[in-house]
């Protein structure tokens, strides 16, 4: 059964579900009403195997190679019965369809002819396309949605308590009893930042929605940008403090 869309919901508008743990909020989300936050919902990867009321799924994998190494995941998402966007649309499967890379790019002005002429030999090649995260955001900017839901945008785990404790205690040995809280972010001993690339694309990305009106939700303690940690003006032994009229 497909969820419900309210009338009031705007039609450019969309969710969409990547494979981070805040995925899992969309369920609450959806609740037992199971109505949708947005219009469209889409889903990357593997999350268009784990949600039914989905209209669009983003893998950008090739899936004549994915045939032979991954033959359960390709299988899967080309049966699913929605359209699948990717790099390489092949005849054997009807369901996929090629991501619109030229188009994308010139929108988002990363295109190299539509390049800043002082700008092409310091940047000749830069645009934001490094993730299927970005790629899924990107073509929902050029496809005009003006409000757009993320979950399971997660490019790096978040800190454990443990960390962050251990991180402090360090902080406090080597610097003293009065340094800053905020100290123990740059404990790089203790407060380490494997992730996935694509993270500072996907940020650009989101200063390109914001210059250009679009709304972003994100979800609750996401480590996107750095949603999960304290907020701390850097240099200050005290903490600024502000009022709206401050500012």
């Amino acid at each position: 059964m497909a969820a419900k869309t309210s009338p009031r919901i705007n039609p450019k508008s969309v969710t969409i579900l990547a494979m981070g743990p805040t995925t899992a909020q969309y369920i609450h989300r959806i609740g037992g009403q199971f109505e949708r936050p947005t219009k469209h919902v889409w889903a990357i990867n593997n999350a268009g195997m784990w949600f039914h009321d989905i209209d669009l799924i983003i893998a950008m994998d090739d899936f004549k190679r994915d045939s032979k190494t991954h033959p359960k995941y390709v299988k899967a998402l080309t049966e699913r019965g929605v359209p699948v966007l990717t790099c390489t649309a092949y005849d054997k499967y009807p369901s996929l369809e090629e991501y619109p890379i030229k188009e994308v790019l010139e929108y988002l002005g990363c295109y190299p002819e539509y390049t800043a002429p002082v700008f092409r030999d310091v940047f000749p090649t830069h645009h934001p396309l490094d993730n299927s995260c970005n790629y899924a955001l990107a073509y929902a900017m050029y496809r005009g949605m003006k409000e757009i839901h993320l979950y399971g945008y997660e490019f790096r785990p978040r800190y454990s308590e443990a960390t962050l404790m251990l991180a402090e205690k360090f902080a406090k040995e080597k610097y003293g009893p009065d340094v800053p809280g905020w100290f123990k972010f740059y404990m790089k001993d203790y407060m380490p930042h494997a992730q996935e690339p694509g993270e500072t694309n996907c940020c650009w990305l989101l200063g390109v929605c914001r210059e250009r009106g679009i709304n972003i939700q994100l979800a609750s303690g996401t480590t996107l940008l750095g949603h999960d940690l304290p907020r701390f003006y850097y240099g200050y032994q005290k903490q600024p403090e502000f009022s709206n009229e401050d500012i």
